[in-house]
């Protein structure tokens, strides 16, 4: 094993360097870009969330309602929407109807979420239906009720 080391350390440096560019390239774009993905009170998403009008709301919640008693637990959108009719209109990545939740945008590692009250599961029926708008994570997140019954 030494000897075979001895013989293709050259190689081994090369990957190495290469790994340890690749590494920091990555970390340097996502520091560049990550503007274009941000999920806090002033993102593009929140404001698509708060745009959306009381009435399309008020029918969205009905459908996640229809929906969240259905066999199928999530509908996802990446490039090609495979959102039932119902939700075609949506600007928006994720739709888990068995949860209650949409969410709107992800951002490494938080979201943007419409969460839906008294849907899903692990949710209270009791609950008063409403869907609020959660964002950010730590000391930038923050929750709003966008629409109550």
């Amino acid at each position: 094993m030494n000897s075979w080391i001895r013989r293709h350390w050259p190689i081994l440096l090369v990957l190495g360097v290469l790994a340890s560019t690749l590494g920091f390239l990555n970390y340097a774009f996502q520091g560049i870009f990550s503007g274009a993905t941000e999920c806090d009170e002033d993102s593009r998403a929140v404001r698509y969330v708060r745009s959306l009008p009381e009435d399309r709301f008020a029918r969205l919640y009905k459908d996640m309602e229809s929906y969240s008693e259905k066999d199928i637990f999530e509908y996802e959108n990446f490039g090609s929407n495979t959102f039932p009719d119902e939700f075609n209109d949506l600007e928006v990545v994720r739709i888990r109807p068995k949860d209650g939740n949409i969410m709107v945008n992800g951002c490494f590692d938080h979201y943007v979420y419409l969460e839906f009250h008294g849907l899903g599961r692990g949710h209270k029926r009791q609950m008063k239906p409403a869907i609020q708008l959660r964002w950010g994570e730590g000391p930038t997140s923050g929750t709003e009720i966008v629409w109550q019954e």
